[in-house]
Order: C-alpha cells, then structure tokens, then sequence
C-alpha cells in the first residue's frame, strides 16, 4: 500500500495529523476505524482504506484525508 503526501494537499497535512491521533479511533468490526469528526463534537466517521462515511468522500467520492490516515496508520503499523 501506498500513500502520496504533499505539502500542497491540505487533505494530506490533516491526515497525517490524523493519523497521529489514532490511539482515539475506535476499531470496527470488519477492519475499518471509527475516527473522530473534528467539526463535530462526539461524531466519528467509519473509515478503511477504499471508504468513509464523512461528508468530502460522501460527495467528491475521492479520498478523503480519514482514509489517507488510515493509510498511514497501516503503514507505519507495518513497518
């Protein structure tokens, strides 16, 4: 698995702040991760590596920064 990160991605900045927070994310059953909404206090976001119930992948289908900081997560896990 790869990531691509770049200072010019927002999203990429916020996902690897995210994925320093994983120790707050709630696993879920089947593999995905329950990360916690930063504009929404108490909501979190079921994400995995190809979805996420936020709003961005919601409506751009793309991926979205939970899904880059699972990605990350994995990766640094794996190492």
């Amino acid at each position: 698995m790869n990531v691509t990160l770049s200072t010019d991605d927002p999203r990429s900045l916020k996902a690897l702040v995210l994925s320093c927070g994983a120790s707050e994310w709630l696993a879920l059953p089947g593999g995905g991760y329950g990360i916690p909404s930063a504009s929404h206090q108490g909501a979190f976001y079921a994400a995995d590596c190809s979805s996420c119930s936020c709003p961005d992948f919601q409506y751009r289908r793309e991926v979205c920064k939970h899904q880059m900081a699972v990605r990350i997560y994995r990766i640094m896990q794996a190492a």
